[in-house]
């Protein structure tokens, strides 16, 4: 090209240039965000397949909640125990039922 060409360019609007890297960035938040939604959306699962104490061997039928209930009591009688459920607060059956609860130090954990 000819110097003379290359001096006749015309610049790049300043709306242009903030329009893209705005762009950029807004565009790859958005990917954060959906790629992190995503794993959140599908988290139970992805626990349910490397912790092998949140399967349930085998589906009950009608739970039995007062057993439960003081079956959790007697495993840790200091706890203060919160609720009992599903562990994705589903009634997937391939989720065993858990109790929410509190130790003496005010930690929560799951029986």
């Amino acid at each position: 090209m000819p110097a003379s060409e290359v001096a006749r360019r015309k610049p790049v609007p300043l709306s242009f240039w903030l329009h893209s890297i705005f762009g950029l960035k807004l565009s790859l938040f958005l990917g954060f965000v959906c790629l992190t939604g995503t794993i959140a959306t599908v988290s139970h699962e992805i626990e349910w397949l490397y912790k092998p104490e949140l399967r349930a061997t085998a589906v009950l039928g009608d739970a039995d909640w007062g057993r439960m209930w003081d079956a959790a009591r007697r495993a840790h009688p200091q706890a203060v125990l919160g609720g009992i459920g599903s562990f994705d607060c589903s009634d997937a059956p391939y989720f065993v039922k858990s109790v929410s609860a509190t130790d003496a130090k005010g930690n929560d954990f799951t029986i």
